[in-house]
């Protein structure tokens, strides 16, 4: 089975060779610019083969308690504490985005997200109409908090934290394979593989990128909010145009990600080339 490279939203790079399996930390090694990375491909790391049944059955080693105090270390180091104006400028600028305008404060989710609506103007138009379609409405509607709410108990039930910026990009590339292949997705098993794999890769000591609490938030927070925009889209925009047009546009962010999301399966171990 050939692995291929995955990547995670917010900080990637396109991946190398489809022969080795990446998460998204991968990419965000030795990263300190985030522009730079969505604009500058740069190869990533193999994380290594999958252990086998008997290593994960194993006796508790040290060297194991160290992988998982580094682990959890980590994974501090990729949550952040919300604050209430971050989410106020996050809301902004992700309605007017979707409504064609500049983002107020930009990210870079943002600014991919700029990007991709310029080439798939249908897109943006069908996620704005899933809240409203009006700045003001828009707004009012992110501002809410129900969409943030309905995603963080989603990602709570599979073990994960809407304040982690990796569990968040996880979870929407999950939802974006399913989207632009057309295809159920068993959530248990894909969550349990693409932890897993975090899991491996930074219990192997590599550290995550050095950014912001702010930073982190507001990629966070936008990508969540995307995530269940095209959530709401592929779920009430059943004709075909309105179903192209999505696959298209969520297509065109896995690319500017470095995932060519039509050219990996979703299996148990992450995605791995087909």
């Amino acid at each position: 089975m050939k692995k291929a490279a995955s990547a995670a939203v917010l900080l990637l790079s396109i991946a190398g060779a489809a022969h080795a399996q990446v998460d998204y930390v991968g990419s965000w090694i030795g990263a300190n610019d985030f522009r730079r990375q969505i604009e500058r491909s740069q190869d990533n790391r193999d994380v290594g083969k999958h252990p086998k049944r008997e290593e994960a059955d194993a006796v508790v080693t040290p060297v194991a308690a160290s992988a998982e105090a580094e682990y959890l270390d980590a994974m501090r180091e990729l949550r952040y504490e919300p604050s209430a104006t971050v989410t106020r400028h996050v809301n902004a600028s992700m309605a007017s985005v979707l409504v064609g305008r500049p983002a107020e404060q930009p990210s870079s989710t943002t600014q991919l997200l700029e990007a991709c609506f310029l080439q798939h103007p249908g897109f943006r138009r069908l996620l704005a109409a899933q809240v409203g379609g009006t700045r003001d409405v828009v707004f009012g509607a992110l501002n809410a908090g129900v969409l943030q709410h309905r995603f963080r108990k989603r990602l709570e039930s599979h073990g994960y934290s809407a304040n982690n910026i990796a569990d968040v990009s996880n979870a929407f590339l999950i939802d974006a394979w399913a989207v632009v292949n057309g295809r159920k997705v068993d959530q248990a098993v894909a969550f349990r593989g693409l932890r897993a794999e975090l899991r491996r890769t930074l219990s192997g000591g590599q550290a995550p990128p050095q950014l912001s609490a702010e930073t982190r938030q507001e990629n966070t927070e936008a990508l969540a909010l995307l995530a269940m925009l095209v959530a709401a889209a592929r779920h009430n925009a059943r004709d075909p145009e309105n179903q192209a047009s999505l696959r298209a546009g969520v297509d065109d962010i896995g690319r500017r990600m470095g995932i060519e999301l039509r050219q990996v399966a979703l299996t148990e171990h992450g995605f791995v080339a087909r």
